[in-house]
C-alpha cells in the first residue's frame, strides 16, 4: 500500500514565507549572503545552539533532534542542544539542521501568534517546509530544473515531455548535487512547486522510503556514482560536540570541575591544552535522547 504524502494548507505555507524572509534578514544574509546555503547551514546551526554530532545505527530513523535549555558543566548558560545524526548520508545532515533551525528560531510561536496551534505531526510538516523553503528557494530550482531537463531533451535530440526513469533518476541527482539536500525532498519541491502530481510524489517518496533496495533508489545511487558526486549519500561519521574545548578552558577556569577531571577529558577527547592549541578530534559520547524529530 502506497502511503499518502502529506501537505500543508497555503496559508500555512503563506506564513512559512513570511517567517522566512523575516529569518533571512535578521540571522542569514549579513554572514551568508550566497542565496544557497548548502552545507553553511551547518555552520548557522552552530552559531544558534550547541551541536552535537554523533552516528547512530542506520535502523535508527532520526537524523536529528532538539533538546531545549540544557546547560553543560554549569559554565554555559541554558542553551539548546541539537543532535546529528551522522551515521546519515550528510545531504539528510544538512536537511536535518535546517529543520532544526525552524524550531530554534520559534517558527511554532509565529504560528500561534497568528492563531494556530501545531499538532506533532503538523508541526514537523510546517518545520520540514521551512526547510526545504530555506535549502532549495523557488527561482534557482526552477532555474536548474529547466536547465537540467533541456540537457537531458538535447542529448536525446527528441522533443517528446516523457521521462524514462533513469532520465527522472538523473535529474533528482543533478538536483541533489545543487542544493544538497536528499532525493526526498527534491521529489517533494518538485510536488510543492506543482511540476508533479500527487500521485507521481506519493509513489517516489514511498520507492525511496522502502527498507530494501527499489529499482528507484538502484538508479540514484548509479547517477551519483556516473556523475562523481561523492560527496552524496555519504555518512561522515563525525564524533564530536561544537566548542568542546572552549567550555573546558571555561571550566578551568571557574573551578566548576576538577583538574584531574579536566586532565582525563582532555586525554579522552585528545584535546591540548591552552586556545592556541584547540583542535577538532573524533571523540565518544554518550548522549539522552529528547524529542526526535523525522525528516
Amino acid at each position: 500500500m502506497i502511503e499518502e504524502v502529506k501537505v500543508l494548507a497555503p496559508n500555512y505555507v503563506e506564513l512559512i514565507m513570511k517567517f522566512l524572509e523575516k529569518c533571512k534578514a535578521e540571522k542569514i544574509r549579513k554572514l551568508y549572503p550566497n542565496e544557497l546555503l548548502r552545507d553553511d547551514v551547518m555552520s548557522i546551526l552552530e552559531k544558534n545552539s550547541m551541536v552535537i554530532y554523533y552516528p547512530l545505527e542506520e535502523t535508527e530513523k532520526n537524523n536529528g533532534f532538539l533538546v531545549r535549555g540544557l546547560s553543560l558543566y554549569g559554565v554555559s548558560e541554558e542553551c539548546n542542544f541539537v543532535f546529528i545524526n551522522t551515521a546519515k548520508p550528510t545531504e539528510k545532515q544538512a536537511f536535518a539542521a535546517a529543520h532544526e533551525l525552524g524550531h530554534i528560531w520559534g517558527l511554532s510561536d509565529y504560528f500561534a501568534k497568528n492563531d494556530i496551534e501545531l499538532d506533532l505531526e503538523t508541526e514537523e510538516l510546517v518545520m520540514n517546509r521551512f526547510a526545504a523553503e530555506l535549502m532549495v528557494p523557488e527561482g534557482r530550482f526552477m532555474e536548474n530544473l529547466r536547465n537540467v531537463v533541456c540537457e537531458i531533451r538535447n542529448s536525446k535530440n527528441d522533443e517528446s515531455t516523457t521521462l524514462e526513469l533513469d532520465e527522472f533518476a538523473h535529474i533528482i541527482v543533478m538536483l541533489m548535487n545543487v542544493f544538497f539536500v536528499p532525493d526526498v525532498a527534491i521529489v517533494r519541491r518538485l510536488n510543492e512547486l506543482e511540476c508533479i502530481t500527487s500521485e507521481t510524489v506519493n509513489y517516489f517518496v514511498n520507492e525511496l522510503k522502502k527498507p530494501e533496495e527499489s529499482t528507484f533508489r538502484e538508479l540514484i545511487r548509479k547517477s551519483v556514482n556516473d556523475m562523481g558526486y561523492f560527496k552524496l549519500l555519504r555518512p561522515t561519521q563525525k564524533k564530536w560536540i561544537n566548542d568542546l574545548p572552549e567550555l573546558l578552558e571555561k571550566a578551568e577556569k571557574k573551578g566548576a570541575l576538577t583538574e584531574e577531571k579536566i586532565r582525563m577529558l582532555r586525554d579522552s577527547f585528545e584535546i591540548k591544552e591552552g586556545p592556541a592549541n584547540w583542535e577538532t578530534r573524533s571523540i565518544d559520547v554518550t548522549i539522552s535522547k529528547g524529542r526526535s524529530e523525522q525528516q
